[in-house]
């Protein structure tokens, strides 16, 4: 499960730095933000990146948590 959640936050990265390379991706606004120079939109589009990148880690977080607890569970009954 940790192997999904690192996955899942490597693939928002990633699609965050998509427009660098002049393709469609998750934050264009980072991009015309710094051909502009303008920091606002760099922060408009950064800021919901990175809240992006914190949940899906939280969230796959707490999947792998229970996951272990009832893996842990499954084992002792078989003892």
């Amino acid at each position: 499960m940790a192997g999904l959640r690192i996955a899942a936050v490597i693939a928002i990265g990633v699609a965050t730095l998509a427009p660098f390379v002049e393709e469609d991706g998750l934050e264009r606004g980072i991009f015309s933000g710094i051909s502009s120079r303008n920091y606002v939109r760099i922060y408009v589009g950064a800021v919901p990146a990175c809240v992006l990148d914190v949940l899906a880690d939280v969230i796959l977080g707490l999947i792998e948590v229970k996951n272990q607890i009832y893996n842990l569970q499954i084992s002792r009954r078989e003892w």
